[in-house]
C-alpha cells in the first residue's frame, strides 16, 4: 500500500458513485480515512462527467442509480480509449451470479457486496490499485525491453552484413591474421605484426597478429610507447603522435638500436610503422618490414595508408559487433526475466497452475523442434507460451482455486481470459506474434473454440501449437476441480480430435514425443504441481 504520510508519494485518486447519499458518505469517509483522495459523485452521467475531466486511480460504482445504471457507466468507460484502463469495482445490494457475471462482461475487475465489510473494501481497493501499477510497470518494461532488444537485434544483422562484405572476416583475431597473410604474401614484405598499447606503468606493446619470416622476434624484444628507449622506436612514436613512421636503414639507426642485432639476424633491412586510428585515438600500429633498402616510397606508403584505414574500419566494426552481441545477450536475459516475472504474477495468485504455464512453454517448444522451426520460431513459442494465460489474473481468486465443478456462469468468466491478456500485451511490439498466441490458444480448427470461435487459417499456427500444448498438459495435471488424467488420456484425446479441432500435423509431433522420443516434462515444473 502506498505511504500516505510521505507528502512526495503520488496519493491515489477514487470515484465513488452512488445515487445512496448514507453509502456514498460511509465509502467517503472510510477512504479519505486511509489517507486517499476521493471524489463523489451521486449519478452515472456525472461520474462519467468526472472521469472525463480528471480520470481517477480506481472506480467504486454502485449498479441501481435512476438516470443512468452502473453497467451502462461501466460499458461506456471501457469503449473509450482515455478511460478503457480505469480499474472498476462494482459495490452493489445484487449479488446472484448472474449480476456478478454481468458486471464482468461489462469491464469491472471485481464485485463487492452490500452491506459491505470496511476490511473488504480496503483489501480489494489496496488489491487492483497494486494490480494496476504492476500492470503499467510491466506493460513499460516489457515493451522498453522488447523495443530494445528489436532495435540491438536489427542493428548486429547490418553490421554482420557490413562486415562480411568489407572484410570477409567473423571475428577481429580472424580480421588481424588475414590481413597480416595477406601483406606478406601478396606485398612480398618480410614480416608484419599488428600491435596494441597497453596502459600501466610500462605501457608496453601487445603483439597481437603477425605473419612472414617471425622467428620468435617479437618473443626477444621489448617494445614499449613510453619515452624510454624501448619506446623510441618507430612502434612506440606512431602510437604516441598518430604519425607514421618509416625507417629505411635497421642497420644504421640509432632509434633502432634496441633491437637491431636481432632485427639484422632476421634480414629486416627497413620498416614501417603506421597508426591504427579509431575515434582520432591511436588503438594500435601496422608494423611492417622489408628485406629492402628501397621499399616504402611515397605511393606504396599512400597505398598502406589505405589499408591500415580498412584495417582500423574493420576492427571498429568488429568491436562493435561483439558488443552488439553482448548487449543482445543482456537485452535477451531481461526480457526473458521480465516474461517470467509476468508468469510468476499469475501463478502467486493460483497455487493450483502453478507451473502450467512452463510445462505448456516446455512441450509447445520441444514440438516446435520436431516440426523443424528455426530456433526464433521456437523462442517465440516459447514466450508466448510462458505468458498464455496472463489474463487470469483479472479473474476472482475464488474462482480460479475453487474444488470441484465450476458452474456455467464462473466457467463464463473464466473464458474472459484470453481477451484480457490479448488487451494487455496487444500493443507491446513483440518479435513474435505472442498477442494473437494469448487471444487465440483456446480457438480450435471447427470453430467451436472461443473467444471469437475462429476456424482453421483465420488462427495462427504458433497458437494451434499452443493449443494442443495446453490441452495436453491440462489434462494430464491436476486441477482444483478434477484430479489429473494422465498423459494416456490427454493423448487419446488429441488423437481422437486430429484433423477436427487440432491441427493433424501439430498432433502428430505431440504424439512421437511422448510415444517415440519418450518426452517428460522437467521435474522442476512437476514439482510446482
Amino acid at each position: 500500500m502506498t505511504e500516505k504520510s510521505d507528502s512526495s508519494v503520488p496519493v491515489d485518486s477514487i470515484l465513488i458513485v452512488d445515487d445512496t447519499l448514507a453509502s456514498l458518505k460511509l465509502l467517503s469517509e472510510l477512504l479519505i480515512n486511509q489517507g486517499y483522495r476521493v471524489r463523489p459523485a451521486d449519478s452515472g452521467r456525472l461520474a462519467l462527467q468526472s472521469v472525463r475531466t480528471v480520470p481517477p486511480d480506481l472506480i467504486l460504482l454502485d449498479i441501481r442509480m435512476p438516470d443512468m445504471d452502473g453497467y451502462e457507466v461501466c460499458r461506456r468507460l471501457k469503449t473509450d480509449e482515455a478511460t478503457a484502463d480505469i480499474p472498476v469495482i462494482f459495490i452493489s445490494a445484487l449479488d446472484n451470479v448472474k449480476d456478478r457475471v454481468r458486471g464482468f462482461e461489462a469491464g469491472a475487475v471485481d464485485f463487492i457486496t452490500k452491506p459491505f465489510q470496511r476490511e473488504e473494501v480496503l483489501a480489494r481497493v489496496i488489491t487492483h490499485l497494486e494490480l494496476r501499477r504492476m500492470h503499467t510497470h510491466l506493460e513499460a518494461m516489457v515493451s522498453k525491453r522488447t523495443e530494445e532488444l528489436i532495435v540491438a537485434n536489427r542493428t548486429q544483422r547490418t553490421l554482420s552484413a557490413v562486415n562480411k562484405a568489407l572484410v570477409h572476416t567473423e571475428t577481429e583475431e580472424e580480421l588481424l591474421s588475414k590481413i597480416c597473410d595477406s601483406i606478406v604474401e601478396v606485398g612480398g614484405y618480410r614480416m608484419v605484426w599488428v600491435g596494441f598499447p597497453q596502459e600501466g606503468e610500462k605501457r608496453g606493446v601487445f603483439p597481437a597478429a603477425y605473419a612472414g619470416y617471425e622467428e620468435g622476434y617479437l618473443d626477444t624484444i621489448t617494445v614499449t610507447w613510453d619515452e624510454s628507449d624501448s619506446g623510441q622506436g618507430p612502434t612506440g612514436t606512431a602510437i604516441r603522435t598518430g604519425v607514421y613512421v618509416v625507417e629505411r636503414d635497421i642497420a644504421h639507426s640509432s632509434s633502432y638500436l634496441p633491437w637491431r642485432e636481432e632485427a639484422i639476424k632476421r634480414g629486416y633491412v627497413s620498416s614501417i610503422a603506421l597508426p591504427l586510428m579509431l575515434r582520432q585515438q591511436v588503438i594500435g600500429t601496422l608494423n611492417i618490414y622489408s628485406g629492402s633498402t628501397d621499399a616504402f616510397n611515397d605511393v606504396e606508403i599512400q597505398l598502406l595508408q589505405e589499408l591500415t584505414e580498412d584495417l582500423a574500419f574493420g576492427i571498429r566494426h568488429q568491436r562493435a559487433h561483439l558488443e552488439q552481441m553482448h548487449n543482445a545477450d543482456r537485452l535477451h536475459e531481461a526480457l526473458v526475466g521480465t516474461i517470467q516475472a509476468i508468469s510468476l504474477t499469475l501463478e502467486k495468485r493460483d497455487p493450483y497452475t502453478a507451473g502450467h504455464q512452463r510445462r505448456v512453454a516446455q512441450l509447445a517448444v520441444a514440438m516446435s523442434r520436431v516440426m523443424g522451426k528455426d530456433e526464433d520460431y521456437v523462442e517465440g513459442v516459447r514466450f508466448g507460451a510462458m505468458i498464455h494465460d496472463f489474463g487470469k489474473i483479472y479473474v476472482p481468486s475464488e474462482i480460479l482455486n475453487r474444488p470441484g465443478t465450476l458452474s456455467e456462469s464462473e466457467f463464463a468468466i473464466i473464458k474472459t481470459h484470453p481477451d484480457v491478456g490479448y488487451d494487455i500485451i496487444k500493443d507491446i511490439d513483440f518479435p513474435w506474434p505472442v498477442n494473437l498466441m494469448i487471444h487465440q490458444h483456446h480457438e480450435r480448427l471447427d470453430g467451436s473454440g472461443y473467444p471469437r470461435g475462429l476456424k482453421s487459417d483465420e488462427i495462427s499456427f504458433e497458437a494451434k501449437i499452443l493449443m494442443v500444448a495446453d490441452v495436453v498438459e491440462a489434462m494430464s495435471s491436476h486441477r482444483p476441480y478434477r484430479p489429473g488424467l494422465g498423459v494416456d488420456a490427454a493423448l487419446a484425446h488429441i488423437k481422437d480430435q486430429r484433423g477436427i479441432t487440432f491441427d493433424a500435423k501439430i498432433v502428430d509431433a505431440c504424439v512421437t514425443l511422448f510415444e517415440e522420443s519418450g518426452f517428460l516434462f522437467d521435474e522442476e515444473a512437476k514439482g510446482a504441481h
